[in-house]
């Protein structure tokens, strides 16, 4: 067969190179079929009176005269029903790219099978809190006092720990890019636009739109924050289309997800991201009451049961400033609520970020961003393949929340002091190559880190706190465009 030609199995069309295992569950399925098919024609060869004609032609002996005896009635035990996304579920087990099909194997192991055997249940509990199957008890007046940490947080002054977001926009400005930048610094704990992480830990995004493309984007983000393609960072990216309109399709599957993810990491998972809304609930109206509810009831379901919280990312209706698209039941279920609006035209991607809604947080931030084109490669043809970051502008941003703001101004000019004198007398110049200024010479980061250790930085006695005091230090530098990175080189910006 040419390799142009599409391969056809039944009613099933599939493409050249389609993997063994997925032709054999296909060729499985049009059998099935075929049993069904003939079961049926049986029957109504039976009442048509056909079949008894049949055993006359093949008697060994003279046709008799006499009307052949009735034959009993066929009994065929019911086809087993296959749900639709059990059957969707079977083959993306074989079409998921070798890296999550790897983590599925480990998770299949026998060790890891009995997940809700205790020993192994405690394992995820030591990482994160099982959910309660009953209601607490009541916090009594006499005893609540005033909540004054920020232990609740996951970025402080931006999204609560276990609770509910949604970041929307109109199409192609940039929603999906600052929910991807926003869920790196969560996975690596760096701060975001000065906003601090409170608990680090792995994020699972469900890229419902963009397929595998949305790969790209990580690889983008990675070289962006001065990280190889191959760094190990918690977060892991299902780049599928998943059912949360009905109850009994995908929900429980992506807990026990957040639990895979959770051990393979051997951290919580905290953030879970739902890209897009639409693609989540296929067949579902989005102006439904109904619908819309039953999407909020299982995003919930999996937010109390995965103990994550769960951003959604989503269209802006018509008109954006009556908010996001569809019922308005979503937005009541909603603690944070950020809006995208272009505010460039024609090829400027600027767009401006506005926290709309704080449950309980302080709202009305106003910060811009920009849409920054990064090359990934060429393709078979030697076309460039691109994707996009966010860039962060210095000049505005959300309200600073730091009561030590004093302390660590001077903490990061101390580091960049420290790495001023580095490359004074021990830097090298930058490849020459895109991406990297002219002229300019610097160090690698693991120097600077070191040399930060040597003249007391922080004065901490773990390494943990050393090390996060130096990366805090190095985030702002970053942010605030006073040092440029790129593949663990640093040097200072002009």
């Amino acid at each position: 067969m040419p390799e142009h030609e599409c391969l056809q199995i039944g009613g099933y069309f599939l493409a050249p190179g389609t993997p063994p295992d997925v032709l054999e569950i296909v060729r499985e399925q049009v059998r099935r079929e075929k049993d069904i098919r003939a079961i049926r024609a049986g029957r109504q060869r039976i009442a048509d009176g056909v079949a008894s004609v049949a055993l006359q032609d093949v008697a060994e002996d003279e046709p008799s005269n006499d009307p052949p005896e009735p034959l009993p009635p066929l009994e065929v035990a019911p086809e087993p029903r296959v749900e639709p996304h059990e059957w969707r579920g079977k083959l993306m087990n074989k079409l998921l790219p070798d890296g999550y099909r790897t983590m599925r194997e480990r998770a299949e192991h026998p060790q890891r099978q009995q997940m809700h055997e205790p020993e192994v249940r405690a394992r995820v509990n030591g990482l994160r809190p099982e959910p309660k199957q009953s209601l607490p008890d009541p916090v009594l007046a006499r005893d609540m006092r005033p909540r004054l940490s920020a232990g609740g947080s996951l970025v402080k002054g931006l999204l609560d720990e276990g609770a509910m977001s949604v970041i929307y926009a109109p199409s192609n400005v940039g929603k999906s890019f600052l929910m991807l930048d926003l869920a790196f610094h969560i996975a690596t704990g760096r701060d975001w636009r000065g906003l601090r992480i409170k608990k680090p830990g792995a994020v699972l995004y469900i890229a419902a739109e963009g397929g595998y493309g949305f790969i790209n984007r990580v690889i983008a983000v990675k070289r962006h924050y001065g990280l190889p393609d191959d760094a190990d960072i918690p977060l892991a990216v299902l780049p599928c289309p998943v059912d949360l309109l009905d109850a009994k399709a995908d929900r429980d599957a992506i807990v026990r997800m957040i639990d895979d993810v959770t051990l393979e990491f051997e951290q919580p998972v905290v953030l879970l991201v739902l890209d897009t809304l639409s693609r989540l609930m296929t067949g579902g109206d989005e102006n439904s009451a109904k619908d819309m509810t039953a999407f909020v009831a299982n995003a919930d379901y999996i937010r109390q049961n995965g103990c994550v919280h769960t951003a959604i990312v989503h269209h802006a209706g018509k008109d954006i400033a009556k908010g996001a698209r569809g019922h308005s039941s979503l937005r009541a279920a909603t603690d944070t609520e950020i809006e995208l609006v272009r505010a460039g035209e024609g090829m400027d991607k600027t767009f401006s970020v506005t926290v709309k809604k704080q449950r309980e947080l302080s709202g009305d931030e106003v910060f811009m961003c920009n849409l920054k084109s990064v090359l990934i490669g060429t393709d078979e043809d030697g076309d460039a393949v691109t994707s996009a970051v966010v860039e962060h502008s210095a000049a505005e941003g959300p309200r600073r929340v730091s009561t030590d703001a004093k302390i660590r101004h001077n903490v990061n000019n101390k580091a960049l002091d420290i790495l001023a004198g580095l490359i004074a007398t021990q830097g090298h110049p930058l490849p020459a190559s895109e991406g990297y200024p002219a002229g300019v010479s610097g160090v690698t980061e693991e120097v600077w880190r070191r040399e930060c250790d040597a003249q007391r930085l922080s004065k901490a006695e773990a390494d943990t706190s050393r090390d996060r005091v130096f990366r805090r230090a190095f985030d702002q530098l970053h942010f605030k465009a006073a040092i440029g990175t790129r593949d663990g080189l640093v040097w200072l910006a002009t």
